[in-house]
Protein backbone atom coordinates (compact mmCIF):
# COMPACT_ATOMS: atom_id res chain seq x y z
CA UNK A 1 0.00 0.00 0.00
CA UNK A 2 1.54 3.20 -0.95
CA UNK A 3 1.42 4.53 2.91
CA UNK A 4 1.70 1.65 4.34
CA UNK A 5 4.03 0.41 6.96
CA UNK A 6 5.59 -2.45 5.43
CA UNK A 7 6.50 -0.29 2.24
CA UNK A 8 9.94 0.56 3.14
CA UNK A 9 10.79 1.51 -0.99
CA UNK A 10 8.07 4.23 -1.09
CA UNK A 11 6.32 2.46 -3.81
CA UNK A 12 3.41 4.18 -5.13
CA UNK A 13 1.06 2.80 -7.08
CA UNK A 14 -3.13 3.29 -7.47
CA UNK A 15 -3.51 -0.20 -9.61
CA UNK A 16 -1.31 -1.73 -7.04
CA UNK A 17 -3.31 -0.54 -3.99
CA UNK A 18 -6.14 -1.33 -5.53
CA UNK A 19 -5.69 -4.77 -6.01
CA UNK A 20 -4.42 -5.17 -2.55
CA UNK A 21 -7.72 -4.12 -1.00
CA UNK A 22 -9.66 -6.36 -3.34
CA UNK A 23 -7.56 -9.32 -2.36
CA UNK A 24 -8.32 -8.93 1.09
CA UNK A 25 -12.05 -9.14 0.67
CA UNK A 26 -11.69 -11.96 -2.09
CA UNK A 27 -13.49 -15.44 -1.09
CA UNK A 28 -12.76 -17.67 -4.05
CA UNK A 29 -9.15 -18.72 -3.68
CA UNK A 30 -8.83 -18.73 -7.63
CA UNK A 31 -9.81 -15.00 -7.57
CA UNK A 32 -7.35 -14.09 -5.09
CA UNK A 33 -4.92 -15.45 -6.73
CA UNK A 34 -4.94 -14.13 -9.90
CA UNK A 35 -5.02 -10.56 -7.96
CA UNK A 36 -1.61 -11.96 -5.77
CA UNK A 37 -0.03 -12.56 -9.35
CA UNK A 38 -1.15 -9.33 -10.60
CA UNK A 39 0.06 -7.28 -7.59
CA UNK A 40 3.24 -8.75 -8.19
CA UNK A 41 3.42 -7.91 -11.36
CA UNK A 42 2.98 -4.23 -10.74
CA UNK A 43 5.46 -4.73 -8.21
CA UNK A 44 8.16 -6.33 -10.28
CA UNK A 45 7.48 -3.57 -13.32
CA UNK A 46 7.97 -0.86 -11.38
CA UNK A 47 11.38 -2.03 -9.70
CA UNK A 48 10.88 -0.07 -5.96
CA UNK A 49 14.49 -1.40 -5.52
CA UNK A 50 17.37 -3.77 -6.34
CA UNK A 51 18.51 -6.30 -3.60
CA UNK A 52 22.06 -6.67 -3.97
CA UNK A 53 22.48 -9.11 -1.26
CA UNK A 54 20.61 -11.23 1.19
CA UNK A 55 22.00 -12.13 4.61
CA UNK A 56 20.72 -14.88 6.56
CA UNK A 57 19.25 -14.35 9.52
CA UNK A 58 19.51 -16.10 12.58
CA UNK A 59 17.10 -16.21 15.37
CA UNK A 60 16.86 -17.87 19.10
CA UNK A 61 15.17 -17.92 22.32
CA UNK A 62 15.76 -19.28 25.30
CA UNK A 63 13.75 -22.86 26.09
CA UNK A 64 11.55 -21.19 28.68
CA UNK A 65 10.28 -18.25 26.01
CA UNK A 66 7.48 -19.31 23.75
CA UNK A 67 5.10 -18.49 21.08
CA UNK A 68 7.45 -15.44 19.31
CA UNK A 69 6.13 -15.93 15.91
CA UNK A 70 8.82 -14.66 13.18
CA UNK A 71 7.40 -13.97 9.85
CA UNK A 72 8.76 -14.21 6.37
CA UNK A 73 9.72 -10.42 6.40
CA UNK A 74 11.61 -10.79 9.67
CA UNK A 75 9.18 -9.02 11.80
CA UNK A 76 9.60 -10.26 15.19
CA UNK A 77 6.06 -10.73 17.30
CA UNK A 78 6.41 -10.71 20.66
CA UNK A 79 2.77 -10.01 21.55
CA UNK A 80 1.63 -13.65 22.36
CA UNK A 81 5.26 -14.21 24.09
CA UNK A 82 4.96 -15.49 27.27
CA UNK A 83 7.73 -16.60 29.82
CA UNK A 84 7.73 -20.05 32.25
Amino acid sequence: MTNGRMNAFALSNPELDKLILEQRAAVEPEKRRAQLARAQDLIYEDIPAVVLFYEDQLFATRANVHDVVIYPNEFVDFSNAWKN
